[in-house]
């Protein structure tokens, strides 16, 4: 009888082991998980980060260049405007003159 009880008390003792074990086992994977997910959301933050700064850099670029080419076509357009009233402002003046005194 003393026999069947040690080898009970042995094989609970092993029990208890193994549970303790594996919750050790337990807690360490918790903890890598946890690790890793913190480390994949930081790598995400970033690589979204650096996403958006290139994205920003790249908008900011174009509208620069938008910007040039708009102020470049309104200054053709006031030369253009100018040369037209340099060759046609004494056409302009002759006839407002003259539809002036017509009536």
């Amino acid at each position: 009888m003393n026999t069947i009880i040690k080898k009970l008390s042995q094989i609970e003792e092993k029990s208890n082991k193994i549970i303790a074990d594996g919750t050790a086992r337990k807690q360490a994977l918790t903890r890598e998980y946890e690790e890793r997910s913190k480390n994949f959301s930081e790598n995400l933050a970033a690589e979204t980060e650096q996403k958006l700064n290139a994205l920003r850099s790249r908008m900011e670029q174009d509208m620069n260049a938008r910007l040039s080419a708009q102020e470049q076509d309104a200054l053709d357009a006031v030369s253009r405007l100018e040369r037209h009233y340099e060759t046609h402002h004494k056409d302009y003046v002759d006839r407002l003159f003259q539809t002036m005194i017509e009536v």
